[in-house]
């Protein structure tokens, strides 16, 4: 997270939704589908996925997106997103189900 507070726009962050009409399987490989991809000037590359299968982790991750979409939305400040950051985990909600043990947005 530190690295994309300094380097902004670095990392990508996406929720995936699941087609109930397909039953879950214990797999060892795992297949995306999708349109997921990298560009460095002309060039366009299929981006790297990183899967986790921990779910203290993917609560993490999914709130990390939501810190950073009401960053990029103007719902939280720059100063609000680091103290964020600065105070997790105490600051984190665990992906809105607890409140956090440390406030980190100013009062408005």
């Amino acid at each position: 997270m530190w690295y994309d507070f300094e380097h902004r726009r670095s990392f990508k962050l996406a929720e995936t939704t699941l087609d109930a009409s397909i039953a879950p399987i214990e797999s060892k490989t795992i297949e995306l589908r999708g349109n997921a991809c990298t560009t460095w000037g002309d060039s366009i590359a299929p981006a790297t996925v990183l899967w986790v299968n921990v779910p203290l982790f993917n609560d993490l991750m999914k709130e990390w997106l939501t810190r950073k979409q009401e960053l990029a939305s103007g719902t939280i400040t720059k100063s609000e997103y680091l103290e964020w950051l600065l105070q997790w985990p105490a600051s984190a909600d665990m992906a809105g189900k607890r409140e956090p043990k440390r406030p980190w947005r100013k009062e408005k």
